[in-house]
């Protein structure tokens, strides 16, 4: 991660880390598969772990963000921007499922709560770069979209 925001300022850290992924399962003359033990693991252990463990420290992040005197401060305000956004990329989500992939409604559902339980892992380190910046901390921004 730290290799491609050297190489541009404009880049992500996360899309070197999504490059190094590619490279690491894909471009070996030996796949990482599931058969082939990595420190007395499989693979799928390793993948799993590392998932787990990355969302847990997204998770802890956005918790220790959080300005909790602004929150109170802003009251309904917050409660409406924590289920809303979800609620409603869940429902877009599953209304475009079902047209265009032909699921039925329960499995739409279905993928639109997990699309929408992921998407905290792409705003929270981004709104937390920007926390630390400065950028909207006085209104306690940050503090909102995070919660």
């Amino acid at each position: 991660g730290k290799a491609v925001s050297k190489i541009s300022k404009q880049l992500p850290p996360l899309l070197g880390m999504l490059l190094a992924g590619l490279l690491l399962r894909n471009a070996s003359d030996v796949p990482l598969g599931a058969d082939i033990p990595l420190l007395g693991h499989t693979f799928e252990w390793w993948s799993f772990s590392l998932r787990s463990s990355a969302l847990a420290i997204i998770m802890v992040r956005a918790g220790l963000g959080l300005d909790l005197d602004k929150l109170r401060k802003m009251g309904f305000v917050t409660i409406r921007l924590a289920f809303m956004p979800c609620f409603s990329e869940a429902v877009v989500i599953t209304v475009i499922s079902h047209y265009m992939l032909a699921l039925p409604f329960a499995w739409a559902g279905l993928l639109g709560f997990v699309i929408a339980a992921v998407s905290p892992a792409v705003v929270v380190p981004g709104m937390l770069d920007l926390q630390a910046r400065g950028y909207g901390v006085q209104k306690g921004i940050p503090s909102m979209v995070v919660a």
